[in-house]
């Protein structure tokens, strides 16, 4: 038996895990069609609504954000419109984390990336094996998905350019991988917890880049700020679209 960290060239990682992570080692399907959940003490219930709290509590007010926002505005280069999707997204925060409440409800690892997966080898067959189980929860369907997405956007393991590629692969082998476990169920539930969970990382985003603009003199600094502005544009059409969806289910 061989382990290898989950570290490939580019966005091969990503290739790897939307096959065989999503479909094989985290069957969620079978807990929305029957399996008990877990019910050990440890288990948090409410991971992605305390994710976003302490977010927001170590966000600037936003007030201040909004006279940083305005004192580098001519640096976003045609972002301009960008502060009053975010300011519109703050408000719809605690509306969506409501309804990711209401989804099916699945165990989830809640820390899936690179350093925390292996390719297990067994006689020549490779699977994955996820450590560092401390944010195990139990979470809504593509609640998960969504988080890990999220994160490996802004660490720069998906291309901005190619998101919505990335997007749609990701989700229909999660969608695949919940329909090859006998689940028949309203994908727009699936779709719904993936993008909504997904975008609720703006919260950080812009705080990250608001800090970064007030000290831009270093030049991996400007380099981080012109990556996180476009992070933050992706994540705000997904908090737009996790929106429209909710309408729907």
């Amino acid at each position: 038996m061989m382990n290898m960290k989950l570290q490939q060239p580019d966005f091969e990682w990503f290739e790897v895990l939307s096959v065989i992570f999503i479909r094989d080692v985290v069957p969620h399907g079978v807990y929305i069609t029957g399996t008990p959940l877990p019910t050990e003490s440890f288990l948090c219930h409410s991971w992605i609504r305390s994710w976003v709290e302490v977010c927001a509590a170590y966000a600037k007010p936003i007030e201040e954000q909004k006279v940083i926002w305005d004192s580098c505005l001519e640096d976003f280069k045609g972002n301009s419109s960008m502060w009053g999707l975010y300011h519109i997204n703050r408000k719809r925060v605690n509306s969506l984390l409501e309804t990711i409440e209401l989804l099916p409800r699945v165990f989830a690892h809640q820390d899936v990336h690179w350093d925390n997966i292996f390719i297990e080898q067994v006689n020549g067959i490779d699977s994955l094996l996820a450590i560092d189980w401390q944010f195990a929860s139990i979470s809504g369907v593509g609640e998960e998905l969504g988080r890990m997405f999220g994160y490996a956007l802004t660490k720069n393991k998906i291309p901005v350019n190619k998101v919505e590629e990335y997007k749609e692969e990701l989700f229909q082998n999660y969608l695949q991988g919940l329909r090859d476990q006998g689940w028949e169920g309203n994908s727009k539930l699936v779709r719904f917890g993936f993008i909504a969970s997904a975008s609720l990382r703006f919260i950080m985003v812009i705080d990250k880049l608001i800090s970064n603009l007030e000290e831009d003199d270093i030049k991996s600094q400007k380099e981080e700020s012109r990556h996180l502005i476009l992070v933050a544009q992706v994540l705000l059409e997904l908090a737009e679209e996790s929106w429209k969806l909710r309408s729907e289910v």
